[in-house]
């Protein structure tokens, strides 16, 4: 199944300030495909080195449509609304982005996976021979 994070929250307490307690929420409400600059694309992939003369191209696609099952798609960056409630009690908001990719076995969260990871790119024909 598909795992993608709806709301987080976060408590801590931070040594420096006498362990005084932060909260930070996070609530997600847009999604950013980390595909669309090459991370886990299959020809396009993050820092891939495609010879000479430079390859300039560009993929359109609707995030909507994408198949989240597909491990070009696992990899995103869900830009999210942040609250941060401070030990006094009073909040501030901000927006940030929540990065995610569950790769492999996650044992916390009971995920099991047959995924192989290790070389992901491994079946990708280099260009840099």
């Amino acid at each position: 199944g598909l795992l993608r994070g709806q709301r987080g929250v976060f408590v801590r307490g931070l040594e420096i300030l006498d362990y005084n307690t932060y909260k930070v929420t996070l609530e997600p409400f847009m999604r950013f495909q980390m595909k669309g600059i090459g991370y886990f694309h299959p020809e396009w992939f993050h820092g891939r080195y495609h010879g000479q003369p430079l390859r300039v191209a560009r993929e359109d696609f609707t995030v909507g449509d994408l198949n989240p099952q597909s491990l070009e798609n696992f990899h995103v960056q869900m830009l999210s609304r942040l609250t941060l409630e401070n030990p006094d009690g009073t909040q501030e908001a901000s927006v940030g982005v929540f990065e995610q990719a569950i790769l492999g076995d996650y044992e916390p969260l009971g995920i099991k996976s047959k995924l192989e990871i290790s070389r992901w790119d491994k079946h990708s024909e280099r260009t840099d021979k």
